[in-house]
C-alpha cells in the first residue's frame, strides 16, 4: 500500500500523530482524489481519522485549507458505504477538527457539537424559512389586494367626479 494511504490510516488506528508524519505530514493529506475508494471499510474509517488529525495539526481552525478539505469527500465516501449510520464518526469528527468543513462542508456549525445538533438547527433553521416564506407571500397577496381596492377607489371617485363635472 502506498505511504499516503499508509500513514494516514496508522495515525487514525493509533489516534496519535507520529513524529515520522509530523516531518511528512503535507506529503501525505490527501488532495483532490478518490484513491481511498481501493480501501476496506475499516482502513478507510481509519483513513478518514487520520487525515482529520494530521488537517487539525498541519491546518489548525481550518487556516489554509478550510473547504479545500479531502476529509469532507473521504465522509462521504463512508456515507455512501453506510459506515456511519449512528453519526459517531460524524460527532467524533465535529468534535477534534475545528474546521468547520469537517465532515459535512456546511462552513458553519452554527455551534453544533455533534451531528444530530448541527440537524435539528440545519431543520429547525429550514422550518423557520418555509414560515417566513409563507409569511412573505401572504404580506405580497395582502399588498396586490389592497393596491387593488385602492385602485377601484380611485376609479369610483373619478367616475362619481366626472358624473358631477359633466363628462359622462
Amino acid at each position: 500500500m502506498e505511504e499516503y494511504l499508509r500513514i494516514p490510516i496508522q495515525i487514525g488506528r493509533e489516534g496519535d500523530i507520529s513524529e515520522y508524519a509530523k516531518e511528512r505530514g503535507k506529503a501525505i493529506v490527501p488532495k483532490w482524489s478518490n484513491e481511498w475508494n481501493i480501501l476496506d471499510d475499516e482502513e478507510l474509517i481509519h483513513y478518514f481519522k487520520g487525515c482529520v488529525l494530521l488537517e487539525e495539526y498541519l491546518y489548525p481552525g481550518g487556516n489554509g485549507i478550510g473547504s479545500a478539505t479531502s476529509t469532507k469527500f473521504i465522509y462521504r465516501t463512508i456515507q455512501e458505504r453506510r459506515l456511519d449510520e449512528d453519526w459517531s464518526l460524524a460527532d467524533w469528527a465535529m468534535q477534534t477538527a475545528s474546521n468547520p468543513y469537517v465532515p459535512f462542508d456546511t462552513g458553519n456549525r452554527h455551534g453544533a457539537t455533534t451531528a444530530a445538533e448541527l440537524f435539528e438547527w440545519s431543520n429547525s433553521h429550514e422550518r423557520q424559512r418555509r414560515e417566513e416564506e409563507v409569511e412573505a407571500d401572504r404580506r405580497r397577496v395582502e399588498k396586490k389586494k389592497m393596491k387593488a381596492e385602492a385602485h377601484a377607489e380611485r376609479l369610483r371617485l373619478k367616475e362619481i367626479r366626472d358624473k358631477e363635472l359633466g363628462y359622462k
